[in-house]
């Protein structure tokens, strides 16, 4: 259970920026997800929608417009949707769009209830949920409303969903007792690290202290709760000029109720994907629905 004192990491107005030094920390400039992504960007006699869920800092809007200029992203509406408003906040401020007909739309929705926001009624040809976002659903009633979504938002018959799991959510806690001896925690994100910080956010500037992760796990090993404190040091003295303790909490994915709710949402799993980055899997998914 998270400590009622610290705060989900995800609404810290705080967290975007150590976040994106983070994750540069842990995987640096690799865009090998993006290259999944790649393969089901398609031309359409309409303007191609893409959908980047959960989409943080929009690492995912950037990297498909740096380093994959398809030319159907040229006139693309591709809609950032995030329910943190300062996750999306920076997004905005750090994602251009890469073609003068091209268009971003930034929303804040949740993972369960995000159709509302798209505009017009669009129909989603790409939906991308990357980096695992799915097992910060910690109730299945939560992955079926999100799959009820998928559902709703998909454009019937040639519409996909890409949906990412990561590796170690999948195994659950027996297989990952042995990491904290790790030769590298920090590959992992576990472990405490020191980080240059040029900006926070608020206009300061030093170093970033992160905390080693501390994990606890629920009663029956389904749900795991990750807590960490985050510094920043200023000055040529260290100065600690504000701390956070966060956490957030990420559900083991289970494969067989997995698969009965996609069916029962009335998406189909067309293929698996075990590539790009070895920490996570993608599933994807179709609207195999008659378009009206």
């Amino acid at each position: 259970m998270a400590d009622p004192n610290n705060s989900y990491a995800y609404t810290s107005p705080r967290f975007p920026a150590f976040y994106d030094a983070w994750v540069f920390a842990m995987f640096g400039n690799t865009h090998s997800d993006t290259s999944v992504y790649q393969k089901y960007l398609r031309s359409y006699s309409h303007r191609q929608v893409i959908l980047d869920l959960c989409t943080g800092t929009g690492r995912v809007v950037r990297a498909l417009g740096d380093h994959y200029p398809h030319k159907s992203l040229e006139d693309a509406i591709i809609y950032g949707i995030d329910h943190a408003p300062a996750m999306v906040q920076r997004a905005q401020a750090t994602c251009t769009p890469t073609h003068p007909t091209q268009e971003h739309k930034w929303k804040v929705a949740s993972a369960t209830d995000f159709y509302e926001a798209l505009d017009n009624g669009d129909k989603v040809d790409l939906l991308i949920n990357s980096a695992g976002s799915i097992s910060h659903l910690p109730h299945r009633r939560d992955v079926q409303l999100f799959l009820g979504q998928v559902k709703k938002s998909l454009r019937p018959q040639t519409g996909v969903a890409l949906i990412s799991v990561l590796t170690e959510m999948i195994h659950g806690p027996e297989e990952k007792e042995g990491l904290e001896g790790s030769e590298d925690p920090i590959e992992h994100g576990v472990g405490g690290l020191i980080l240059p910080c040029e900006d926070d956010g608020e206009g300061l500037s030093g170093h970033w202290h992160k905390s080693a992760t501390k994990v606890a796990w629920n009663e029956d090993k389904t749900v795991k709760t990750d807590s960490f404190y985050v510094e920043l040091h200023t000055g040529s003295d260290g100065a600690v000029a504000w701390r956070e303790d966060l956490h957030w909490s990420l559900a083991v994915f289970d494969e067989k109720a997995w698969a009965e709710d996609v069916e029962g949402a009335g998406l189909k799993i067309v293929d698996m994907i075990p590539e790009g980055d070895s920490y996570q899997r993608f599933y994807v998914l179709s609207n195999p629905a008659t378009q009206l």
